[in-house]
């Protein structure tokens, strides 16, 4: 076989292929032909925002040690048409597959004494990302953040937040998501809890 860098060199068109590896595929990491022209729109793609929701509600509380709460995040938005729906209850159905970017932000506060809350994103009800937030002393908050990517394989699956109060160490307070109220100096509310999801598209 000749050398890589001994073949003709030609401007390529849409059609021509490449060879590379399908690292999301089945099976993975199969080698495949990828055409010029999709990795073209691939190098031209973007994320596009399909959801942006926020819970204004004084507080969201489990109530209880190590009780589980899915996090809400207002009022229902979208329905079966769209990439992307919330309930007001806090389920999000991706309608649509393909690749999304999910970032979520929790204001954590704690009731009485100092706490620990816990929570994590679940995809059909599976956990795949699980975070700890720890509060120090009441009328603290603590806005704990991430941003997520994730690869939806089926149309209907269901993401959600879920919440708790731990009590590992010992700690007796309650952890709780509360809406900050910045009125001395007039600024907007700050959400008990927000989430804003992307979708990339080409």
């Amino acid at each position: 076989m000749s050398k890589i860098n001994t073949y003709t060199t030609v401007t390529p068109v849409a059609g021509d292929k490449v060879i590379g590896t399908d690292v999301g595929g089945t099976p993975a990491d199969a080698t495949k032909n990828f055409t010029v022209e999709s990795i073209a729109a691939l190098a031209g793609s973007s994320f596009v925002s399909v959801l942006s929701a926020e819970s204004l509600a004084a507080t969201q509380t489990p109530g209880a040690i190590n009780t589980l709460v899915i996090a809400e995040f207002g009022a229902a938005q979208g329905t079966a048409s769209d990439p992307v729906m919330i309930t007001a209850a806090g389920g999000v159905t991706f309608n649509e597959v393909g690749t999304y970017v999910i970032e979520v932000c929790l204001s954590f506060s704690t009731t009485v004494a100092a706490a620990q809350g816990i929570w994590e994103l679940t995809l059909n009800g599976l956990a795949i990302e699980t975070y700890l937030t720890y509060i120090d002393a009441p009328n603290h908050y603590i806005c704990s953040a991430r941003t997520l990517v994730q690869k939806v394989t089926t149309a209907g699956d269901t993401l959600a937040v879920v919440f708790a109060a731990d009590n590992a160490g010992g700690l007796t307070g309650i952890a709780q998501l509360e809406l900050y109220n910045p009125t001395a100096i007039g600024f907007a509310n700050t959400p008990s809890a927000s989430m804003t999801i992307y979708r990339l598209e080409y």
